[in-house]
């Protein structure tokens, strides 16, 4: 009888041993990934924002992949849908980092080009100069992804969905006139024009 409790008691030893290695395995998988006790930030957006933001549902959010996912955790392991159908995102700053590269708009050279003017929280792009000057930017500084990254940009640094906007601003340099406008997502911003149908005085 005794070698039987002998045999229970070292097999319940084995089994809380067995357990107590899985578990230290798992966890030392998520520390090797960073993601066990990696610092959230969450991100709620309604259908109508979700739209906006990812060009999709949120329910068929869960269905695409995007391009960054390559670089860093994919968004949809910590992501759900709420109560109210929205989407919830539970992001590293990993992830948002990726987020932003992706579009890889080259905003810090761009800032650099004289006429250029982004605020700081990424919610205004003025470009001041001559009909020449400011074609010329537009030609071949401005990148087609620039809006989309402050839009993101925003986003990051604590602003809610609904309340993030982009207004581009084009002013003529020798009257200070504003010869076009146009605030996203109210409305679509144009980045190529026929310069000769701006209200340019020269």
């Amino acid at each position: 009888m005794n070698s039987k409790i002998d045999k229970d008691k070292l097999q319940n030893i084995l089994i809380v041993v067995l357990v107590i290695a899985i578990v230290l395995v798992l966890i030392s998988m998520f520390i090797s990934d960073g993601t066990l006790f990696a610092k959230r930030n969450t991100y709620v957006f309604s259908p109508e924002m979700c739209k906006l933001f990812f060009s999709t549902t949120p329910e068929d959010f869960f269905e695409e992949y995007y391009s960054w996912y390559a670089s860093s955790e994919d968004f949809r392991e910590h992501a759900s849908i709420d109560k109210d159908g929205n989407l919830v995102l539970r992001l590293t700053e990993e992830q948002e980092n990726a987020h932003i590269m992706a579009w890889n708009s080259n905003l810090e050279e761009f800032k650099k080009v004289s006429g250029v003017e982004i605020s700081d929280d990424y919610s205004n792009v003025i470009i001041t100069g001559t009909k020449e000057e400011i074609r010329n930017i537009l030609r071949y500084k401005l990148h087609i992804f620039l809006f989309v990254e402050l839009s993101y940009r925003q986003l990051y640094s604590g602003k809610k969905p609904e309340t993030i906007t982009v207004t581009f601003t084009l002013i003529e340099s020798s009257t200070g006139k504003t010869v076009y406008t146009a605030t996203w997502p109210q409305e679509t911003i144009t980045i190529t024009f026929n310069m000769d149908e701006l209200p340019f005085s020269e």
